[in-house]
């Protein structure tokens, strides 16, 4: 835990936070979750698609009776550091903040079942979007591995979030583990990466956009395999079996 509390730019993991005002508001009977609603969700999640983002805060803001029900909606949940914006043209949001804290709050009330529609927000978040946690990494990602290496991870239901100067990913990981004893161990965690720079300047960005997210998205990838690797041990008391880092992560 490293300033979990400190709010930050997000990027597009805030996205997680407009499906959750969505369906509280077709749990209020206020909208309805129509087949045009699921596509729009599913790409604003899976492909992070900024005109659906957008699609979805004015389906939420649009009742009558509020000026601004995403931010009721965000106080309701006790979501105190969560700010939001539509995505401008261009797609540098810098005004969509929030903090690991309430990334955590979120994804656990969803996993928990705790909030309207959590199920099929679990769905969506696990369609297979890319991810920075697991995807590119050493970790271990079939059955078959649960023998030779002590376990691997069989889904991940995250958000990643990139535009100059943020690079993040917040999602929950499913990992199996085998122990000692032979006995087979589910073990779910939260995991949120927010990288931030906010003297990143669109022009003459230091290193190049590509060279700078690139180089972020690798951090991100290390810090969660060495966070893989520490329940690995613990678990099923195996060392790390990465033949890219030889089993060293920042």
């Amino acid at each position: 835990d490293i300033n979990s509390g400190r709010q930050q730019m997000s990027a597009s993991s805030n996205k997680v936070f407009f499906m959750m005002a969505y369906f509280h508001q077709v749990e209020k009977g206020r909208i309805k979750y129509t087949n045009s609603d699921k596509k729009t969700l599913e790409k604003m999640i899976r492909n992070s698609n900024n005109g659906c983002t957008n699609k979805i805060i004015n389906r939420v803001n649009s009742p009558k009776g509020k000026g601004d029900w995403m931010d009721t909606i965000l106080d309701h949940y006790g979501f105190d550091a969560t700010e939001y914006e539509k995505i401008p043209k261009g797609g540098r949001t810098i005004r969509n903040l929030t903090t690991s804290e309430d990334l955590a709050k979120l994804f656990t009330m969803i996993y928990a079942g705790d909030l309207p529609h959590s199920e099929e927000m679990v769905r969506i978040l696990e369609l297979g979007a890319s991810d920075k946690l697991v995807h590119n990494t050493c970790i271990p990602i079939e059955s078959r591995f649960l023998d030779s290496h002590g376990g691997y991870v069989q889904e991940v239901g995250n958000k990643t979030g990139t535009i100059y100067g943020v690079s993040s990913d917040a999602g929950v990981i499913s990992a199996r583990f085998q122990t000692p004893q032979g006995e087979t161990v589910d073990v779910p965690y939260f995991v949120s990466i927010l990288i931030e720079d906010k003297e990143a300047k669109q022009d003459n960005f230091r290193g190049g956009y590509d060279a700078w997210s690139s180089a972020k998205n690798e951090t991100i990838r290390s810090l969660h395999e060495a966070i893989y690797w520490d329940f690995l041990s613990r678990y099923s008391g195996q060392p790390p079996s990465c033949n890219a880092h030889k089993g060293v992560h920042p």
